[in-house]
């Protein structure tokens, strides 16, 4: 009879070990540390990608254009027309 209850109390009221949960409780909190930096680094590599090609776009089209001349220089040369 003693022995049955003993077993019994044993079956189910022993605590299990609080290490294993612990642990993984520490091992998902370094994988999704992980997981939430990976998706942070892609999002600021998207947008820093867009920016540099924005960039490159607005450098390519400047490049046909002259740039623009001075008022004074065209007043001087139509003085000098005049003349």
């Amino acid at each position: 009879m003693y022995d049955n209850k003993k077993k019994i109390k044993f079956m189910y009221f022993n605590k299990k070990n609080n290490k294993n949960k612990k642990l993984n409780l520490y091992i998902y909190l370094i994988l999704i540390c992980i997981f939430i930096f990976f998706i942070y680094s892609n999002i600021n590599l998207n947008i820093s990608s867009t920016i540099k090609s924005n960039n490159i776009e607005k450098d390519t089209k400047h490049d046909n254009q002259l740039p623009p001349k001075p008022k004074e220089k065209w007043k001087y040369i139509h003085k000098l027309e005049n003349l």
